[in-house]
């Protein structure tokens, strides 16, 4: 869509505050929130907003309410020129950035030169899943590749035990699937046991690709409210 005194298509983003640019300060949608992100700024200074505690509302920019309350400012929109595509029909179509990945499939499929097997993924984004559950499909496609054959899917929230991980044998949740801009694969996850969180420049999680986490012996599982856990079966 389009508006005034804007060029190209563009769409509403949400965005962490701590994480704002600062040439996205102007492009916050709402003028209420922007006028008081821009007053917090100039009160505490540019570089404020990345020195924010998410565990701390009492420091974020704020918004008064009729009965006096402060109402933290945690998220806001931004306008971004961004690709959208349109999904849902009539009054429900409605434009969405397919810009997030649902799962990934991962297949073992004959290796090459030493390597008797190897690893290889196929990410999917929930703007596809979307498509294949309307069309009553499987949301997961397990046709292998070549001389292939399917082993497990992940997505946002499995479990995974690495046995040797650089940090030995771990459970670990599986934080996001992406794919890499030489066709290959990557996994973000995080120790099961590891609960920090992203700050100060600290990043528990770790990025590893199919290969490495075959080489590990990664397998997928599944986790009991008792905390043991078991291997998925394809």
């Amino acid at each position: 869509r389009r508006e005034a005194g804007t060029e190209g298509p563009h769409g509403h983003v949400r965005k962490a505050v701590a994480g704002l640019k600062s040439g996205e300060i102007d492009r916050i949608v709402d003028p209420a929130v922007r006028d008081a992100v821009v007053a917090w700024i100039q009160a505490h200074g540019a570089g404020a907003l990345s020195k924010i505690d998410p565990a701390k509302p009492d420091q974020f920019p704020f918004m008064l309410a009729k009965d006096g309350r402060r109402i933290p400012i945690k998220r806001v929109r931004i306008r971004a020129s961004v690709s959208t595509v349109a999904i849902g029909q009539g009054d429900r179509t409605r434009y969405v950035v397919p810009n997030s990945n649902h799962h990934m499939a991962v297949f073992e499929v004959p290796g090459k030169g030493a390597a008797s097997v190897a690893w290889v993924g196929r990410v999917c984004t929930r703007l596809e899943a979307m498509k294949r559950w309307a069309a009553m499909q499987p949301v997961v496609d397990r046709t292998p590749p070549p001389g292939g054959r399917f082993l497990f899917s992940l997505s946002n929230g499995d479990s995974i035990f690495v046995p040797s991980g650089p940090d030995g044998p771990c459970l670990a949740v599986v934080k996001s699937v992406l794919p890499t801009s030489k066709g290959g694969a990557q996994v973000k996850y995080q120790a099961a046991h590891d609960g920090r969180p992203r700050r100060d420049g600290l990043d528990p999680r770790r990025v590893c690709s199919l290969s490495s986490l075959m080489r590990a012996g990664a397998i997928r599982v599944t986790v009991s409210p008792t905390g043991q856990w078991t291997p998925e079966r394809a």
